[in-house]
């Protein structure tokens, strides 16, 4: 029966027809396009496939960089944090004190003046 949505015809193809079907399913290669208008190189057409082929790869890279990153930033974070905590608000009372009794110059101001 004829199958008026395939472009293939229902008999099963003969010598000539199967080496042009097998001809048109090869696969063509890139390497051999020259761009008519000189604006785009083999060269960028290469970077251009490399870059579709591993797009999803980099995004992996990109995203895992970036969560290493940030891991790090916070670890140096939370340690800092906890440094205070436990050893700089010591640190701070102490010097809050020391601040309380640093003399007065007010008084002094008189007796060294001009």
């Amino acid at each position: 029966m004829l199958n008026l949505y395939s472009n293939q015809r229902s008999s099963t193809p003969n010598g000539d027809m199967a080496k042009r079907l097998q001809k048109a399913q090869a696969k063509t290669t890139y390497e051999r396009y020259t761009d008519p208008t000189g604006e785009f190189s083999n060269r960028e057409l290469d970077v251009s496939f490399w870059y579709f082929r591993h797009k999803l790869l980099i995004r992996r890279i990109t995203i895992f960089s970036l969560l290493v990153i940030n891991a790090i930033l916070w670890g140096t974070s939370l340690w800092a944090w906890g440094d205070y905590a436990f050893n700089g608000y010591e640190k701070d009372v102490v010097l809050f004190e020391q601040a309380a009794l640093f003399p007065y110059y007010t008084v002094y101001q008189v007796h060294v003046s001009a």
